[in-house]
């Protein structure tokens, strides 16, 4: 199964992404959405509780073996990928679970500052469309590298111009599929407020180990590992 063809990559070297629909990976990324509905998504727990189930799901067996996988197929992008920080899930919803919460126009390389090279493998496993909730983007916008913004808790912000901003596009992947971007992109989240459904999408970003610039900057990053080590104390009389 060849996920990435040439023309992906022209794809990518020219707008910053390339959209992979391969039949034999969208019938994968059904089996993953099954495992979403049978374990992981509550609508009925509290809030705060089911949106920290949901989150539970990037370490699940079949959203990391299907990581593995696609490391090995990125080296046609990459000449060693390897991951960059955690695992992430995204739910978009304008139900109380996801409170149609979605981050405004940012890019990922400054709060990774790693390789320059490093790039977001975005998978959705429901539709993504204009018509749902989706990924908006501002293609080419990675060959303008870091962007004016200000960097926050949810990520580096930025405000394109309005002329970029014409530019952008809500990708469309009309019942699931696979997004690979460059890490200096300008994307944020679409938010359909007539859609009364979901959108359950995961991310993973990979940096290149023999990319020069970074082995010149003693393979820095921005990740960091923190442990709430008084968990246990708040819990212990429950």
């Amino acid at each position: 199964m060849e996920l990435i063809t040439d023309q992906n990559i022209s794809d990518f070297q020219h707008y910053g992404y390339m959209i992979l629909k391969e039949k034999k990976l969208i019938e994968k990324l059904s089996i993953l959405y099954n495992q979403f509905n049978q374990h992981y998504y509550e609508p009925n727990l509290p809030a705060e509780t089911s949106r920290r189930k949901i989150g539970l799901m990037a370490g699940d067996e079949l959203i990391q073996n299907y990581l593995i996988a696609f490391q090995k197929e990125l080296t046609k992008v990459q000449e060693f990928p390897i991951r960059c920080g955690p695992t992430v899930t995204h739910f978009t919803s304008t139900n109380s679970v996801g409170n149609s919460f979605g981050l405004d126009w940012h890019q990922d390389w400054p709060s990774m500052a790693s390789s320059l090279n490093s790039l977001v493998l975005w998978t959705s496993l429901t539709p993504s469309t204009p018509l749902s909730h989706g990924l908006e983007v501002i293609p080419s916008s990675h060959k303008l590298g870091v962007a004016t913004g200000q960097q926050t808790d949810f990520g580096y912000m930025v405000e394109p111009s309005k002329e970029l901003e014409k530019k952008a596009t809500i990708l469309n992947l009309p019942s699931s599929g696979v997004v690979v971007f460059s890490s200096f992109l300008i994307h944020r989240t679409f938010i359909n407020k007539e859609f009364t459904g979901h959108k359950i999408s995961f991310s993973q970003r990979f940096d290149d180990l023999h990319n020069q610039d970074w082995q010149d900057r003693s393979y820095v990053n921005a990740y960091k590992t923190s442990v709430d080590r008084e968990l246990f104390l708040k819990n212990s009389n429950r």
